[in-house]
Order: C-alpha cells, then structure tokens, then sequence
C-alpha cells in the first residue's frame, strides 16, 4: 500500500505526499512526522521535527514547550535563542521559584540599580548593604547614613545618626561636637547627660567666656569653698571677730 500512495503522489505531483511515504518505507520516523505536520499544517510540530532532524536542541524545546502551553519555558529557551542571558536567567529563576533572584535580573533588565543591588546584596547576606539600599528607595537619608557609616566603621557618624534617629538631642550634639572637635561643647553635652550640674556649667561659662564663674565652679568642684565668694566673705568675717571680738 505504502508503495502504491508513493507512486500515485508522484504521478499526481504531491511532493509532501511522496516524502511521507517514502520516510515511512524507509521507517524513518522524524521525517515522517514533518511530512505529516506540514501536511496537516500544523506548523509548529513541523518546526520541532525539522529542529530535532537538524539536531537543534534549544528550537526543538521552544517548540515542544510552545505546544504544551508552557510559557516560562519557552520564553527560557527564546531568550537563549537570541543570546539574551538576563532574560534567560530571570525565566529560569522563575522556574526554580528563586523570588531574590528573579528580581535581581528583572530589576536589572530595567536598569533599576538600587533594586538590583538591594536583590544582590540580600542574595549575598550582607544586611547592613541591604538596609541602605531599602531605606534609600524609601528616602529614609538618616537610616541610610547610619548604614554607610556603619558599613565604612564611622563610629561616631553612626552614633550621631542612630541618636537623631531616636531623638537623644544631648547624645547627638555631643556626637557632633566630638566630630568637630569641639571639646568643650562635647564636655558640656556629656556632663548633661550624666546630670553633672557643676561641670555643666563649668563648661557652660568657658563657653561664654565667663572667667568668674567657671573659677567659681572650678573652685566648687575642687571642694575648695574658701575660694569661693560665699567662702572668702566668711573668711574676712571670721578675721574681723578674732581681731576684734566685740565687733
């Protein structure tokens, strides 16, 4: 039968016919198939038999997955087709269910750096990245210099920020001052902060440039009370008596 259809089609001129039957004399099933799909039309199952025959295995999965309705696979191998590695490995990361990295290379692909470098550095672990690229997408500028400062081990710079953060004005003038290399203004911060009154102003009144009482506080913190004007008015009183008792 087979024999005969080949003979018939050729003397009818229905090549596709002819090569049908031919390939399924010949048992060959690859060639076979192409001439049927292209028969019936169908022409992606012809583009799969003819890549599979020509050995091209990345068409032939494209068309396999295309007639299974498998989107992400087919546009996996489309990519690879086209020597596009970033789509590429967006599909494949979609396929692995690897949400980081799919977004990594979908961030990357729409030339987002921030997005991608937040994707990269969450990939890799690396918190303190992760946090600045985060609060600089949100416009967060004082968590995202306590992130670099930490990052570049800017202690201070970190703990000035971490105050303002959290409002402590005292802790972060005095961060602010040390930074400036302010000493006094950095002593007067400090000394508020651990509610040490008479340093305080001490501090306070060199600031001024008031002489008197930072030799008052001076004296006070000294415990030296006669040099102090209340001490010294005593002083002259008690001379006054032992020179003069009926004074």
């Amino acid at each position: 039968m087979l024999a005969s259809l080949l003979c018939l089609s050729l003397l009818k001129g229905e090549m596709l016919t002819s090569l049908l039957c031919l390939s399924l004399l010949k048992e060959e099933m690859l060639a076979s198939l192409l001439c049927l799909s292209l028969l019936k039309g169908e022409m992606l199952t012809s583009l799969l038999c003819l890549s599979l025959l020509k050995g091209e295995m990345l068409t032939s999965l494209l068309c396999l997955s295309l007639l299974k309705g498998e989107m992400l696979p087919s546009l996996l191998c489309l990519s690879l087709l086209k020597g596009e590695m970033l789509t590429s490995l967006l599909c494949l990361s979609l396929l692995k269910g690897e949400m980081l990295a799919s977004l990594l290379c979908l961030s990357l692909l729409k030339e987002e750096m921030l997005p991608s470098l937040l994707c990269l550095s969450l990939l890799k672990g690396e918190m303190l990245t992760s946090l600045l690229c985060l609060s600089l997408l949100k416009g967060e500028m004082l968590t995202s210099l306590l992130c670099l400062s930490l990052l570049k081990g800017e202690m201070l710079t970190s703990l000035l920020c971490l105050s303002l953060l959290k409002g402590e004005m005292l802790a972060s003038l005095l961060c602010l001052s040390l930074l400036k290399g302010e000493m006094l203004t950095s002593l007067l911060c400090l000394s508020l902060l651990k509610g040490e009154m008479l340093v305080s102003l001490l501090c306070l009144s060199l600031l001024k440039g008031e002489m008197l009482t930072s030799l008052l506080c001076l004296s006070l913190l000294k415990g030296e009370m006669l040099a102090s004007p209340i001490g010294r008015y005593r002083q002259s009183v008690h001379k006054r008596l032992t020179v003069d008792p009926g004074s």
